[in-house]
Order: C-alpha cells, then sequence, then structure tokens
C-alpha cells in the first residue's frame, strides 16, 4: 500500500487578504508568499501554520471556504490503482512538472 503524507490545505475567498489576515492574527500562520495572478486580477495567499501549509486563492463568485486537501504519495501508480479499485475516477494532470490528480 503506497505511502500517503497531508501536503495543504486550499481555501477559496473573494479577498483572500482579509482571510490570510485572519489566520495571522488568530493563530499565528505567517504568510510565506503572494502571488497575483495574470494581469494581476487574482491573488493566491500561501501561508505556513506551524509548518501546515494554507493556500488562499481568489474568487470571482463570491464563493468562499474549503477548495481541497492536498496529499502526496510516495507511489502514484499504486495509489491510481487503489483508488480505481475504489470506484473513485479522476484526471491525471501535470501542475509545474510534477504528476497530480
Amino acid at each position: 500500500m503506497p505511502k500517503y503524507v497531508f501536503d495543504h490545505v486550499h481555501l477559496q475567498s473573494p479577498d483572500p487578504v482579509k482571510t490570510a489576515e485572519f489566520y495571522e492574527k488568530m493563530f499565528g500562520a505567517k504568510r510565506v508568499n503572494t502571488a497575483a495572478g495574470p494581469g494581476g486580477a487574482s491573488q493566491m495567499i500561501n501561508l505556513s501554520l506551524n509548518g501546515v501549509t494554507i493556500l488562499i486563492s481568489q474568487t470571482r463568485d463570491g464563493a468562499s471556504g474549503l477548495v481541497h486537501f492536498g496529499v502526496r504519495t510516495d507511489n502514484l501508480n499504486q495509489a491510481v490503482a487503489r483508488f480505481e479499485e475504489c470506484r473513485c475516477y479522476f484526471q491525471p494532470r501535470n501542475h509545474r512538472g510534477q504528476a497530480r490528480i
């Protein structure tokens, strides 16, 4: 069985700066970086909370909340086979040169 480790939590917010400030003030999270989207129209803020990565992306439709939990595995092929055995299907894709599902 492949090993899994938690990687990050991805949140969405219409105002990622305000959301990041909340996590900084309430929990002592530290801002790692802020990235602007194409044309500076959107933002992605990366926080660290005692080693836990929190990503906050900007939405345009006013939605907010959890996007996903990111996990890593030491054996992607075995992980894919295990998911398929459980009838979980997805589209594999590449992101920054790394395999993602």
